[in-house]
């Protein structure tokens, strides 16, 4: 029989510094209405095939909460087979939760967000409204939009003319990204949490421009009526005018535009590179070399750039053997 746990018991486990996994094991949607704020989300429906990789050890506490309707129990049985010893559902679910008194927090991602709000309410990180950037943009003002997350959610949706960088990259590129020092910077994200925090971090390495976050990010843009970008636009390849130099007094330069000399450029067996007759494509996932100036996760010599979905997802290992594989160069008409 499953063992049970009761809402102020497993209150107490919370906080006694215990190794402890609280999942919730409800579909995407029913958690992000409204789920304990520490509660990790592993839907039922994919249960087995993700939870040995977030739970490794099997002699950790586990407490499921589902809505009260058997699906916690079915899980924890899943869990019994896979050899877990130390399983609990929690009493009554979510709704057991909050009767208690205690939050259930819609959205997902609620630690990090709430990290981001308490910079913004400490710091006071400026915002800019989807309106007020919209009407800039219009109006021919110099403004630089950084959308600051990975290039895969870029790819999705993200606001014209935004120019993908993901938030570990943005004081690094900020110079080789920003034309000039007058420019105004606004960084985005899909919500806000990351253009807060993205931000706050170049506000706070001193760069010379006025920065602000897009309020409510491209959530917010597209409940202001406006219209979402979903290409890789030509912001990938354009270079940037420069006026400015890097933050320690180097002089600035432009990143390479794609299909340029060093976007058709591949590593040799002794790790330098030579020049193809065409565009180098990425076997593992079609994606063109470059596309994306980050260090290849692949073993390549490290001035190569790839982005790679199996590389990044963590699937199996390219070889370098395998990496590259060379495309004939479109014909010119």
């Amino acid at each position: 029989m499953t063992a049970t746990v009761d809402v102020a018991r497993l209150r107490g486990w919370l906080a006694d510094g215990g190794e402890i996994a609280f999942l919730d094991v409800r579909e995407e949607g029913q958690h992000g209405s409204g789920h304990p704020l520490l509660a990790v989300n592993i839907p039922y429906s994919r249960f087995e095939a993700e939870v040995v990789r977030l739970v490794p050890r099997r002699s950790c506490r586990v407490v499921l909460v589902d809505d009260a309707d058997g699906v916690a129990g079915k899980a924890a049985r899943r869990l019994a087979g896979l050899g877990y010893r130390d399983v609990h559902v929690l009493e009554g679910g979510a709704v057991a939760w909050e009767a208690a008194g205690y939050r259930l927090f819609p959205s997902t991602n609620v630690p990090s967000k709430a990290f981001a709000e308490i910079v913004e309410h400490e710091f006071a990180t400026p915002a800019i409204s989807a309106e007020e950037l919209d009407r800039l943009r219009r109006s021919g003002q110099q403004v630089t939009i950084l959308d600051s997350r990975p290039l895969d959610e870029y790819a999705r949706f993200h606001v014209p003319g935004a120019v993908p960088c993901p938030g570990a990259e943005l004081v690094h590129r900020f110079a080789d990204l920003v034309a000039s020092p007058e420019t105004l910077v606004v960084v985005s994200c899909a919500g806000r949490t990351r253009g807060i925090i993205g931000a706050q971090s170049l506000i706070d390495a001193g760069v010379p421009n006025r920065v602000m976050s897009l309020s409510g990010g491209t959530q917010g843009w597209r409940l202001a009526g406006l219209e979402l970008a979903s290409e890789l636009d030509a912001t990938l390849g354009r270079s940037v005018p420069r006026q400015s130099t890097r933050l320690g007094g180097e002089p600035a330069r432009s990143p390479p535009a794609l299909g340029s000399a060093r976007s058709t450029m591949r590593p040799s067996r002794r790790g330098t590179t030579k020049p193809t007759g065409g565009r180098l494509m990425c076997s593992t996932c079609a994606l063109p070399r470059n596309s994306l100036p980050v260090t290849c996760r692949v073993r390549l010599p490290p001035r190569a750039a790839n982005w790679c979905r199996r590389s990044i997802a963590g699937s199996a290992p390219v070889t370098r053997a395998s990496c590259w594989s060379t495309t004939p160069a479109p014909a010119r008409s």
